[in-house]
């Protein structure tokens, strides 16, 4: 996973990396990189959704039809959990594929971070070495869990559209106003909204237009549009910063601090002699504080619906 809120260089020139940087110097090859991800994938967790928007690269090597792994030229701004996908190629070899959950493989943690990434289904055209891959999430709900009766909506209907909503009775009723609340935001944009039935795993197109709240993360379809509350959506898109908040460094970097905190005291010790000298440390309370101030800061980054 290459989840970067906070570059090495940008590190290097706060406060803290400058108090740090003796005991940086003594890590191994990229294995700052290696730290940032995880104090990056840290503030997702405890923000509860994927604060970076989803990058690009190009394929690192040709990919036969059939094929389940890909190679990429830089894996950033992935990670290791599901509802991920890849978009490859362009014109009418073009395909969107999901990304197996976990399948995200860094062979390179130096900048731009090449690896490999294992698909959840089979290419179906061949792609050059060099053609574009764009990365987007594609996340499922479950669509009766959106749902919502608006009785105002159902005043913008005609005379003709409610005798007959009244006739089909509850298969219709209560769901013309169906909102979806995105995972990611701000929405960037939405490539496709597609619906499954309850008994079936097939996911067909919803084209109808759809209003967007961007930096809510929800969108609405327009009125007249029926979608079932019985089912699944499942919708296909970018969204998150494109660049990331100063804040949001920082909270990157409290939570780097945290994990360089055990080069120093690994087991926990309150006390250290070595002869005439002592080392004393404050019995944990100075992580406490600094995972405190990181979550306070990514507070208002939260997701609460």
């Amino acid at each position: 996973m290459v989840r970067l809120y906070l570059t090495p260089s940008e590190l290097n020139e706060m406060p803290l990396g400058i108090g740090l940087a003796s005991s940086i110097s003594t890590l191994g090859t990229n294995v700052i990189d290696k730290l940032l991800s995880r104090a990056s994938v840290r503030c997702d967790s405890e923000c509860k959704r994927r604060l970076q928007a989803p990058g690009s690269t190009t394929l690192a090597q040709p990919a036969s039809p059939g094929a389940t792994q890909i190679s990429v030229a830089s894996t950033l701004t992935l990670d290791e959990l599901d509802e991920q996908a890849v978009q490859i190629g362009t014109g009418s070899t073009q395909e969107t594929i999901l990304v197996k959950s976990g399948g995200v493989t860094v062979t390179n943690w130096a900048s731009p971070y090449a690896g490999t990434i294992d698909l959840a289904s089979a290419l179906q055209f061949s792609h050059n070495s060099g053609e574009a891959v764009v990365y987007l999430y594609k996340e499922t709900t479950e669509a009766g869990s959106s749902s919502s009766s608006d009785p105002f909506t159902e005043a913008f209907l005609t005379q003709e559209a409610q005798i007959a909503e009244a006739h089909v009775g509850p298969l219709l009723h209560g769901g013309l106003t169906r909102v979806v609340f995105l995972k990611s935001y701000p929405i960037i944009n939405i490539n496709s909204v597609e619906h499954a039935f309850s008994f079936d795993d097939e996911f067909r197109s919803v084209t109808s237009g759809r209003t967007i709240v961007p930096n809510e993360g929800w969108y609405r379809f327009d009125v007249g549009t029926v979608v079932m509350r019985e089912g699944i959506m499942r919708t296909t898109y970018t969204g998150g910063f494109q660049n990331i908040p100063d804040d949001v460094k920082e909270a990157c970097s409290l939570f780097f601090a945290v994990q360089m905190k055990l080069m120093n005291n690994p087991f926990g010790a309150t006390e250290l002699k070595l002869g005439k000298r002592t080392q004393k440390w404050s019995s944990g309370k100075d992580e406490r504080d600094l995972v405190g101030e990181a979550c306070r800061i990514l507070k208002k980054y939260k997701r609460t619906v």
